[in-house]
């Protein structure tokens, strides 16, 4: 595996573009995924499928990542702090969606591609 190829993969994917050739859009609207790019043809809906894990996942880090941040700052007024991590919760996990899915999207087209190649790219 091309450990270069794969961050590529990764990043194209959290840049919502295209895994496999960077130029191609993932998205048709905000959170609508395209059903392949437009540049080099790559078929999002075949690979679409396999990435709810990741999505579980980050979802859970980021959740993880708000509650130890409860600990380091600590309200004075507990309702006040609620509202607050409340919209901050929302704001991140919604706000990464689709990033998080077109890191999700490469990744699985790493793995798909070393899988089908016997690990060679």
């Amino acid at each position: 595996m091309n450990y270069r190829r794969a961050a590529q993969a990764i990043v194209r994917g959290a840049r919502r573009r295209c895994p496999r050739c960077g130029v191609g859009r993932l998205f048709a609207g905000w959170y609508d995924l395209r059903p392949r790019c437009t540049e080099c043809g790559l078929n999002f809906d075949a690979v679409q499928d396999n990435t709810w894990a990741f999505m579980y996942v980050t979802t859970a880090m980021l959740t993880g990542v708000i509650i130890v941040t409860l600990f380091f700052l600590a309200p004075r007024a507990v309702l006040t702090g609620q509202i607050v991590v409340g919209l901050a919760a929302v704001a991140l996990i919604v706000g990464s969606l689709p990033h998080r899915k077109g890191m999700a999207m490469g990744i699985e087209v790493v793995l798909d591609r070393a899988w089908r190649d016997g690990g060679d790219e």
